[in-house]
């Protein structure tokens, strides 16, 4: 291990992506002051700052603290629902999904990263649907999903 590279501060710094520190200390809820001494290593945050920069930055916060796992949950792993209708790719990062492209037929379109949370019963809904899926169960479901919809918006 490098040690200059595994280091707190190195780690904060690679968060900042060429943004300010202090547009980074904002979106993390820290002040900028504070932010500017985890980056020298003068100080180490608490766990509220700690979340908020994991929170900010979209990485693992066991990374952040430690430099070890993965720097972002479920990093590359990948999902590809298909089916008659077409093909839904699903990029997992940080707990959440982003829709890759959308095709049925000759149309496609490729839909804005929606924060869908995945969880491991949402993976194996897809699962399930990969497998068994059609068009009359895709619609039952939309179905029922848009009922909910409409009793919970009254």
């Amino acid at each position: 291990m490098d040690r200059q590279t595994d280091a707190f501060p190195y780690r904060v710094k690679s968060l900042l992506n060429g943004q300010s520190v202090r547009n980074f200390a904002q979106q993390c809820g820290v002040s900028e002051g504070a932010l500017r001494r985890y980056l020298s290593g003068s100080s180490e945050p608490g766990l509220s700052a700690m979340k908020g920069m994991a929170r900010a930055a979209s990485v693992n916060i066991e990374w952040l603290a430690t430099g070890e796992g993965p720097k972002r949950k479920n990093e590359g792993n990948s999902y590809n629902v298909s089916n008659s209708s077409g093909v839904i790719q699903f990029d997992t990062i940080n707990g959440g999904v982003s829709t890759g492209n959308v095709s049925a037929g000759s149309a496609q379109a490729t839909p804005k990263d929606d924060g869908i949370a995945v969880d491991d019963d949402f993976l194996e809904f897809i699962e399930l649907f990969r497998q068994y899926g059609n068009p009359a169960v895709l619609k039952s479901f939309k179905d029922k999903l848009l009922k909910l919809k409409e009793i919970s918006e009254g």
